[in-house]
């Protein structure tokens, strides 16, 4: 094996059995701590720390496998779900299985580019009062978190307009102060009202802000706006955004035997 000083090294993940996978030795960092391993498993016919995080397997689902701290040791475990198991000190991505029909292990993956398929998501909001309707989906590319979707606002208020992560992700802390990270407009005939806006992040934030874009007025575009300066009762308001989360890895650096 080779070692990079300071760097983690994340051994291959194994199937061993129908339902059984292995991590080789690692040195895996989390939240900024590094724990060396020895192989181990994760046997998604079990649930809780070294199994699943439900009841029982579901047929043909991908389940990512994650190592997680708890009391200060290191296990694995295994999540349906595109954000971190909830539960445990911290933990870490280290690869994901594709179980078949029969609730058997179809495939094994280590690939740098952790993708998954879109999921149904309803968040928190600030600034827009009762929202009525929120069609809105999210899935997770590499580092970061695509949101796409649309709702419709109520009573839009004095607070800031905020759309709000899922409670345990926060935005990656390497940003800049605030940034720009994708785009929203108010699906509105009316010509009185600016249409465009922007979708802000800020490091550490757990929620996303609003600004406007508009060419009559001095408004600048990363300065995050209030519900009522924003949209109107009944409106419906589009959004497209990537902002990039704190603790999500991009890639996996890989153990290399020999030399």
């Amino acid at each position: 094996m080779q070692v990079f000083k300071n760097r983690e090294k994340v051994g291959d993940l194994i199937q061993t059995g129908n339902t059984t996978v292995r991590l080789n030795p690692s040195v895996i960092t989390i939240e900024a701590l590094q724990h060396t391993t020895n192989n181990l498993f994760c046997d998604l016919s079990l649930s809780g720390l070294g199994g699943i995080d439900l009841v029982s397997i579901q047929n043909n689902k991908v389940y990512y496998i994650y190592a997680v701290v708890n009391l200060g040791s290191i296990y694995l475990i295994a999540s349906t779900i595109i954000t971190n198991p909830i539960g445990y000190e911290s933990s870490k991505y280290v690869g994901a299985v594709q179980v078949d029909s029969l609730g058997k292990i179809l495939m094994v993956s280590q690939s740098d580019n952790f993708d998954t398929d879109w999921i149904n998501y309803i968040p928190s909001f600030s600034g827009f009062g009762s929202v009525l309707i929120s069609n809105i989906r999210c899935r997770r590319i590499k580092n970061t978190l695509h949101i796409l979707g649309s709702f419709q606002s109520g009573a839009p208020s004095g607070e800031e307009a905020r759309i709000g992560l899922f409670s345990e992700l926060i935005v990656d802390s390497n940003l800049p102060t605030i940034s720009f990270i994708g785009n929203g407009f108010r699906a509105s005939a009316n010509g009185s009202y600016t249409k465009s806006h922007t979708i802000l992040a800020t490091p550490n934030d757990n929620y996303l802000n609003f600004g406007i874009i508009h060419y009559a007025v001095a408004n600048n575009p990363i300065t995050p706006q209030l519900g009522n300066n924003l949209i109107v009762n009944g409106e419906v308001e589009h959004i497209d955004a990537t902002v990039s989360i704190q603790g999500w890895a991009s890639k996996i650096d890989r153990v290399v035997e020999g030399k």
